[in-house]
């Protein structure tokens, strides 16, 4: 039996490239959303409603100035977090002649610190500007990053709890550009003028390009702290490091944060509501699709 109120959302490129559709329950009727595949022989076909998306690429994410900066922000994050985790252990052992044990204790505080504000985080991107959180978050690691040292720069007294205390709060913050950073790429993907895309493509892209900066700091973080505080020592290090998130985050304050936040920076964009009632024609092509459902 056919039933008047489910339509079927064909999502593609072009004519040919017709992957899977998606069940809209329609009115009163209620449906879960289900994919469908084409080749589904249960499924006939009756004059429906189309909506077509363009093909999403990594290129189509990373190359906009929003995109770049998500992907530099959770590399950038990973690098600071790894950094602190890998060289601060050597320098615990040769400043304070702690034990193994000691050392993983200490260790430990910055992970702490990322579990407590973790579940926060998706909360607080809902309420505020993303690249606002964004910026706030690598300041506050920076501080955090002063004081693991402790910083020479700012000739703070090299004592084991401000060591601490700045691990703690390096941790608390980096919960923070984590979450922000994958819905800016997502949004990113989105702000195209001329492109709709597929929202469940463009997640998967999304975690990929998030994974893909996650093991980049994996590695940028140890190397470089490593490097920096053999040629220099362990605190210098960690100030030069708390330079980089100021400096990150100030690029993103001028280059995307005030552009599109103040009015005198901001252009008018029109956005087109999508009219799912008609057929949508593309490349020259129009596409007619009939689909029942038994």
């Amino acid at each position: 039996m056919l039933h008047p109120n489910i339509s079927i959302d064909f999502q593609t490129t072009q004519a040919n490239d017709l992957n899977e559709a998606k069940i809209y329950p329609q009115d009163d009727f209620e449906l879960p959303h289900q994919a469908i595949n084409k080749h589904d022989k249960s499924f006939d076909t009756t004059p429906n409603n189309i909506l077509l998306f363009d093909k999403a690429t990594y290129s189509n994410i990373i190359l906009s100035i929003e995109g770049f900066f998500g992907f530099l922000t959770i590399a950038l994050n990973l690098h600071t977090f790894c950094m602190n985790d890998t060289i601060i252990a050597d320098h615990l052992m040769t400043t304070y002649n702690y034990q193994p044990w000691s050392i993983a204790l200490i260790q430990a505080i910055q992970s702490v610190g990322f579990l407590l504000t973790t579940h926060i985080a998706p909360v607080v991107i809902k309420r505020f500007n993303l690249f606002a959180i964004v910026i706030v978050s690598q300041l506050i690691q920076s501080v955090g990053s002063f004081l693991v040292g402790p910083s020479l720069f700012f000739n703070i007294q090299e004592k084991i709890y401000i060591t601490c205390i700045g691990l703690f709060i390096s941790g608390l913050a980096s919960p923070f550009n984590m979450v922000t950073s994958f819905s800016i790429m997502v949004q990113a993907a989105h702000k195209h003028r001329t492109k709709r895309f597929d929202p469940d493509q463009v997640k998967n892209l999304v975690s990929a390009l998030f994974n893909s900066s996650y093991a980049i700091g994996g590695m940028t973080g140890p190397i470089f702290g490593g490097f920096v505080s053999e040629a220099t020592s362990f605190r210098t290090a960690s100030d030069f490091q708390a330079i980089v998130l100021i400096s990150v985050a100030l690029c993103q304050f001028f280059i995307v944060y005030i552009p599109r936040n103040f009015r005198f920076f901001k252009k008018e964009i029109k956005v087109e509501p999508v009219n799912t009632s008609q057929t949508f024609q593309r490349d020259a092509t129009i596409i007619h699709i009939e689909s029942y459902l038994e």
